[in-house]
């Protein structure tokens, strides 16, 4: 990589985690920081090609073709130095009104949280609208429910908005679900996992 700008103000890299370093390692005689926008690698995969380091990780997720709903989102900053830091508060600025630092072991912590609430979520909706569909159920008539659940949380913590049968320690519900599950081993799995979680859950905090 060549012919970078004298004036070049940022460097960034935005690309799948394995290729960071390959191409932070092809940027060359330039002073200008070199950032990432990973939330799953620590800064010090560029401490091989400069001092002025940083990390810009945007929490939001992103689709191809699909515009983000939400348009407000928090922005997580590291810097190897004030003038990093600086510069990266300032572009932060600009796209977001949450701009929070944290080093990398925390923003491993926080990519893990947003893997499970987003990723982990977005495909057991899938895997209850290929159950539904296989019974001829109209997916539709969820999409209610999943906006009601999403939108509790904006005012109450997620542990005090729980419902359902496994938060009201009802077995017997449980059980007749599992039956109707029988013939989706996945599915009943995932089902099995979640209500023995939000069992143990509720009944240690009874006590």
């Amino acid at each position: 990589m060549k012919d970078i700008p004298s004036d070049t103000d940022l460097i960034l890299i935005c690309v799948t985690d394995s290729a960071v370093k390959e191409i932070a390692g092809k940027v060359l005689n330039t002073s200008a920081p070199i950032v990432h926008t990973s939330g799953s690698l620590p800064i010090n995969v560029l401490s091989d090609v400069t001092d002025n380091a940083g990390v810009f990780y945007p929490l939001q997720t992103f689709t191809k073709g699909i515009r983000a709903a939400q348009l407000e989102f928090p922005v997580c900053i590291e810097y190897t130095n004030n003038t990093v830091r600086d510069l990266l508060l300032h572009l932060g600025n600009l796209v977001s009104n949450t701009v929070v630092a944290l080093n990398s072991e925390k923003r491993m912590h926080l990519h893990v949280g947003a893997v499970m609430v987003n990723n982990f979520t977005n495909h057991l909706i899938t895997k209850v609208y290929d159950y539904l569909t296989a019974q001829e159920i109209d997916t539709d008539l969820l999409l209610p429910i999943i906006e009601e659940t999403l939108q509790k949380i904006h005012t109450a913590p997620p542990s005090k908005v729980q419902t359902g049968p496994a938060a009201r320690g009802n077995r017997e519900i449980i059980k007749k679900h599992l039956a109707l599950l029988e013939n989706d081993k996945e599915l009943h799995n995932i089902y099995s996992v979640f209500s023995k979680s939000i069992l143990r859950y509720y009944s240690a905090n009874e006590k």
